[in-house]
This record gives structure tokens, sequence and C-alpha cells, in this order.
């Protein structure tokens, strides 16, 4: 007589060369994976001394920071920088051909239009953003920057 998985004994600490049930879709079959085999695949996580978020995948690394900035109030148009210097990922000397991308979460103020740029080549060695006041009047910003870069 065949059991639900909800049937089962769990179990709370599983060894590397326990078996796991699969369903291999491309090949419409059930096969067997070790839980060492699937952990393969798993992304790890850890911080580096710049204090990056380091995903590494199987093929590609993922860097993640959240840089605070502090209260600004810039006039209509006026332009600043925000991030300067930042240091890139530990192992990381130059941006090169990696992909970065940033979103800014505005934190405090009302009534804003805020733009960003990222003032970066491939030999840049470390990350600077500026930011433009591009609505009509003077306002107050704060907030923080969630900056991603991916390595192939």
């Amino acid at each position: 007589m065949s059991k639900k998985f909800t049937d089962l004994a769990a179990l709370t600490t599983p060894a590397t060369n326990d078996i796991l049930p699969i369903d291999d879709v491309s090949a419409s079959t059930t096969k067997k994976i070790t839980i060492a085999d699937l952990m393969t695949l798993a992304t790890s996580k850890s911080v580096d001394a710049n204090g990056w978020t380091v995903y590494q995948q199987s093929s590609w690394t993922e860097y993640r920071k959240q840089v605070a900035y502090g209260t600004y109030t810039k006039a209509a148009g006026e332009v600043w920088t925000i991030v300067s210097a930042a240091a890139f990922p530990v192992g990381m000397s130059t941006l090169g051909t990696n992909h970065i991308s940033y979103t800014a979460v505005q934190g405090s103020g009302n009534g804003f239009s805020l733009g960003f740029n990222a003032e970066m080549v491939s030999a840049s060695t470390n990350i600077n953003l500026t930011a433009i006041n591009n609505g009509a009047a003077s306002y107050s910003f704060a907030g923080y920057i969630d900056i991603l870069i991916v390595t192939p």
C-alpha cells in the first residue's frame, strides 16, 4: 500500500547521502537525487569584508549592498554626489564587463522628482552615484540605494 508524503515521518537532520524523489519533467519520469547532489545547485550566501552580500550561483555571482544616504535639502535642478567611492566587492578591482544596477528608495520627502546617475566605466575602481532634484522646488531627500553587481 502506498503512502502520501504527508503521511511519512519527518527527517529533520538529513545526511548528504540521503535520497529524495525528483520529477524529471523533461523525461516524464520520477528519479532520485541525493541531498549532496541537490545542494550543488543551491546558492551559497556570504558577506565580504566590504559589506557586500555575495550570492554564488552555479554560473554567475551576485553582489548586493544597501547604501543609506543622509538627508539632503537641494534646490530644483541641483546635482550632488550621493554615493562616493563605495568599494567594490572583495576581489573585484574594476567594474570590467560586470553588470551594475541600482534602485533608489526614498525614505522621506514629498512632491519630489529625483534622478540618479552612475558615473562608472569598465576601468572604474569604485562606485560613484550622483543625484539631481528634477522637481520644480527645493526638497529634502533621505533614503537608501540598493546596488546590484552581477558577474558572469
